[in-house]
């Protein structure tokens, strides 16, 4: 069988809960701020070919991000969703559905295509070489002929080097077990929103959520169909705002979120808010969580001694 090369960064189950008469409405920026409009099946749409790939290894190794590792995660997933939305309450999942939610939720965090580019682009600079003793390790364990820095040791590596580097630190950050365990422990729920007169819209960037967890106003919102919101909170004393909204305004609360920080993509389920998504396609982007810790990162490396600044050289 041969490895799939169709890696979905919007799975299929998720896309289909916008899904009438098999299609779903995509609006795309096509030329900086041009929009298409089409009608694709949700398995046509939300993927790139090879996106996960790791390059220059064997096909099956390169392929196995999205074979081994994404494609279960997806199938969980949608598994634990389609048992929420019978239920009607998010709290009611066993324990391995829950886990399953919210790895999703996790992966729906730094998928993404352009994460996953820059992820690429920076590790041997920012994801390597920033660790302080990154250069006292390789000291101790290069060999005779190796060369004295790390710096010119990885330039006369493979791309599949920091290929395998990128793609694991992605898994890593899609699996991080403190994360997941803040995000179970928090107060879940599937708010219907049939008395709304507009529909929820999703996009490429879909999930709201606060810049840090565990705090009482810590919160998790993400549109899981026209009409159903999956949301998360710490404290449920501290999420009136949520619950005093009306359907309406809740509606158009999360659209401006998830519209607003579209980069490429916005779906729905009919052409009735296409002037709303233009007018706030992708105008209040806010940095992703792997460009913030990116961020963070580079102001780390800007702090390094002028020495080992100086073997990192400029970006790549």
């Amino acid at each position: 069988m041969s490895s799939p090369q169709k890696h979905h960064f919007l799975p299929v189950f998720y896309l289909s809960q916008w899904m009438r008469e098999n299609k779903v409405v995509e609006y795309k920026k096509v030329y900086g701020d041009k929009i298409g409009i089409k009608s694709p099946h949700p398995n046509s749409t939300g993927f790139i070919m090879r996106l996960y790939e790791k390059r220059g290894l064997p096909e099956d190794i390169a392929q196995e991000f999205e074979s081994a590792f994404l494609a279960p995660v997806d199938d969980r997933a949608a598994e634990s969703l389609y048992e929420m939305l019978e239920a009607k309450l998010g709290g009611t999942l066993r324990p391995g559905r829950r886990l399953a939610w919210t790895h999703f939720l996790l992966s729906l965090l730094f998928r993404m295509p352009e994460d996953i580019e820059l992820l690429k682009r920076n590790v041997r600079n920012d994801w390597i070489m920033s660790i302080p003793d990154m250069q006292d390790r390789y000291v101790e364990l290069k060999r005779p002929e190796d060369p004295d820095l790390l710096a010119d040791y990885l330039n006369t590596q493979e791309i599949s080097v920091f290929e395998e580097s990128a793609m694991s630190i992605a898994r890593r950050m899609m699996n991080h077990t403190n994360v997941a365990n803040r995000i179970q422990a928090m107060h879940w729920s599937i708010v219907e929103l049939d008395e709304a007169p507009i529909e929820l819209l999703t996009s490429d960037r879909p999930v709201i959520i606060t810049s840090r967890l565990g705090q009482p106003d810590s919160h998790i919102l993400l549109p899981i169909g026209p009409h159903r919101l999956f949301v998360a909170v710490q404290d449920r004393k501290n999420s009136r705002w949520l619950r005093n909204r009306t359907h309406r305004d809740l509606v158009m609360l999360i659209n401006k979120r998830v519209v607003g920080n579209a980069n490429r993509l916005v779906y729905a389920g009919n052409e009735s808010q296409t002037r709303f998504i233009f007018n706030r396609f992708g105008k209040d982007r806010v940095a992703s969580h792997l460009e913030r810790f990116q961020a963070y990162r580079e102001d780390k490396r800007q702090r390094l001694p002028a020495e080992l600044q100086n073997q990192l050289g400029p970006e790549s």
